[in-house]
């Protein structure tokens, strides 16, 4: 047992935030790096582009918007295998290096392929981020705030977007990166300073490490009662026995994954991540300026990206407010079948705009549709995803698990941003938001019959939840 002394009553969540949030730093700078492109598009296709090449066509335009998710596969590989090698907060320390590669071929590039590596290396920065940064916050989060400790993963990174947004439309191309590489340097000094997660120290049997970062984590150097030190002393037990357990199972086996609650957590994790991709809200990002320069809205595509952007970083902090309180099913169950809604009209205004319609009374529909898109988005499908991941993934393949599912997002996204230039030109911009639209009625049927509600559960009683489905 453990001293009792001092005025610090045991767990307070404060160093709990402070971790994510500086951990989310990078997350941030990924969003910048995102949000890059939609607002430079239009000049990098351009008689005016600053590359020695000139204008980029169509099909370069395409390979600038899907190769991110060739690094995005690359990314969730090296990086889901450096988690366990290494430790979360070494991998996620490491994911600045492909970030400041982003912004240094940005600074220096001259050619396409400049932006293709660029964008290859952004790409490999976001495929580790949401791989690592889950896992770091699963395993230092009390259960009751890891849904919204989870969360700041997606509202940094919109915030991220939304400042590239508004920055593109007053800072020039070339001084943008050299204002955006700030972010990864700030990251690696606030971050460096924070200790591994327990479970992580233990399974390298550096038990006295491990107490020391939980009693960091959960604020508790002292307590100020013994119901206090009792209470850290079950969580340091519970841990432990969570990571005997995990350490008795080492070595993974293809045979872990036929468990009942393997395929079901694995199941529920790709759909989930297809549906946050064929939602169409990503591509929706990186062609907004384009999309709504085609859609006959009035409004400028900058200030209507910008639009977008704001709102999408709303919702997801709405998703932090109540996804802890509404619980994940709900949330989700409601986004998809409003994003539904919304796209299918605004697919109905543009099909009607290619029609020739007079819709000069109706020229708020794009922004005011993909902003309502965006926003109810934003607080399920877009973030839940990546929470709901973790809590029903089983411990012996929650690592291998995650980098399974998030490497799925990296090849639907692939397949959507490389078509969706060409398909524009095909079946219409209708055509696609129908698409996207039909498949959140999908997802929607999907979330009902089989996704569980995982709200306030800690890790390991999930998987008894998921095999009691079977």
């Amino acid at each position: 047992m453990m001293d009792i002394k001092g005025p610090t009553t045991y767990s307070k969540v404060t160093h709990q935030f402070l971790a994510i949030f500086c951990a989310n730093i990078i997350s941030l700078s990924h969003g910048c790096s995102l949000g890059w492109l939609s607002p430079y598009l239009p000049l990098l296709q351009s008689d005016s582009s600053p590359l020695f090449t000139g204008s980029i066509n169509l099909e370069e335009t395409s390979w600038i918007g899907a190769i991110l998710c060739v690094g995005g596969v690359v990314g969730n590989s090296v990086f889901g295998y450096l988690c366990k090698l290494i430790g979360r907060k070494r991998s996620i320390t490491l994911l600045a290096i492909p970030n400041l590669g982003f912004w240094l071929c940005i600074m220096f590039g001259h050619y396409v392929y400049h932006l293709y590596f660029a964008r290859f290396l952004i790409g490999c920065t976001g495929g580790g981020l949401f791989v690592c940064v889950p896992l770091f916050v699963a395993e230092i989060a009390e259960d009751r705030i890891r849904g919204t400790l989870g969360s700041l993963l997606l509202v940094c990174s919109n915030v991220g977007i939304l400042f590239s947004f508004v920055a593109g439309c007053y800072v020039s191309y070339e001084i943008f990166p050299y204002v955006m590489i700030v972010f990864p340097l700030i990251f690696l000094f606030s971050f460096y300073f924070l200790p591994e997660t327990p479970q992580y120290l233990l399974q390298q049997d550096k038990v006295k490490e491990a107490e020391i970062a939980l009693r960091f984590y959960r604020n508790s150097n002292n307590f100020d009662s013994k119901e206090a030190c009792e209470k850290f002393d079950m969580e340091m037990a519970k841990i432990k026995q969570l990571s005997k357990q995990n350490n008795d199972s080492e070595k993974f086996k293809f045979a872990d994954l036929k468990t009942p609650a393997a395929r079901k957590g694995i199941l529920i994790g790709v759909t989930l991540m297809a549906i946050n991709q064929f939602s169409g809200c990503f591509t929706l990002l990186n062609y907004s300026a384009t999309i709504f320069r085609d859609s006959g809205s009035d409004i400028s595509p900058n200030m209507s990206s910008i639009i977008i952007a704001s709102i999408q970083c709303i919702g997801t902090y709405v998703a932090t407010i109540l996804v802890d309180k509404v619980g994940r099913k709900l949330l989700l169950t409601t986004s998809a079948s409003a994003t539904s809604i919304g796209l299918a009209v605004m697919g109905a205004y543009t099909y009607l705009d290619k029609l020739k319609f007079d819709l000069h009374n109706f020229n708020w529909v794009p922004v005011c549709s993909l902003s309502f898109v965006m926003l109810i988005a934003s607080i399920g499908i877009l973030p839940l995803p990546f929470i709901v991941l973790v809590e029903v993934l089983p411990k012996n393949i929650r690592e291998i698990g995650s980098t399974l599912c998030v490497s799925s997002i990296s090849v639907t996204s692939f397949l959507i941003l490389k078509t969706f230039p060409i398909l524009t030109n095909v079946i219409g911009l209708h055509g696609c938001m129908w698409l996207f639209s039909g498949a959140c009625t999908f997802g929607t049927l999907f979330i009902i019959f089989v996704v569980e509600e995982t709200k306030g559960a800690s890790l390991d009683p999930v998987k008894s939840r998921c095999m009691s489905i079977y």
